[in-house]
């Protein structure tokens, strides 16, 4: 990815949308071993596509999808939230409303308000996550899984044990079997 960011930055120059997206394409897999390189290289992307699209494009979205997701493995809730927030304000817009994008995002948010200590305000966004994976995923679908692990958790913080119990258990053991099967 690294070669290829150069031969886009060489055939391009250094600001064109080819070059925010083989930047992202380098930053991916990087982002565990070099995370602080992979944040700037999220931070450049998002800048130059703000520049190019705008904030509303899904192009946009997109990096700023991406550096969240790497603000929230680095404990950055903060930061995270803004990121979100800049995604779904163009919900319904640009990014139409069951869009793939729109259901991650509100998984992102909610796990960052997970990270803040407040999982009142991250249960009704896991929620709604679930049920916007429950419309367009079929019912045994990992991600779908994953939503209602999330959603578990997020009523466990909340005292909510009973609720919270199944939906863990469940997403436990079919994400594990998931993992079995694509190792």
């Amino acid at each position: 990815h690294r070669r290829a960011l150069g031969i886009t930055r060489k055939y391009y120059g250094r600001e064109h949308p080819d070059v925010a997206q083989a930047m992202l394409h380098l930053a991916i897999p990087i982002q565990a071993e070099k995370p602080d390189e992979a944040e700037a290289l999220c931070r450049e992307s998002l800048e130059m596509r703000r520049l190019f699209f705008g904030d509303g494009h899904p192009e946009t979205s997109w990096s700023a999808y991406h550096l969240g997701g790497l603000l929230l493995r680095k404990r950055e809730s903060h930061e995270v939230r803004e990121c979100a927030m800049s995604i779904l304000r163009h919900r319904g817009e640009s990014i139409t409303e069951m869009h793939s994008l729109i259901n991650s995002t509100l998984l992102m948010l909610a796990r960052a308000y997970l990270g803040l200590g407040c999982p009142d305000k991250a249960e009704p966004l896991a929620r709604e996550c679930v049920s916007l994976r429950e419309q367009t995923l079929p019912p045994d679908h990992w991600l779908l899984d994953a939503a209602r692990g999330h959603l578990g958790e997020c009523l466990a913080k909340l005292g909510r044990i009973a609720e919270a119990a199944p939906l863990i258990r469940n997403s436990y053991a079919a994400l594990r079997e998931w993992r079995r099967i694509f190792a």
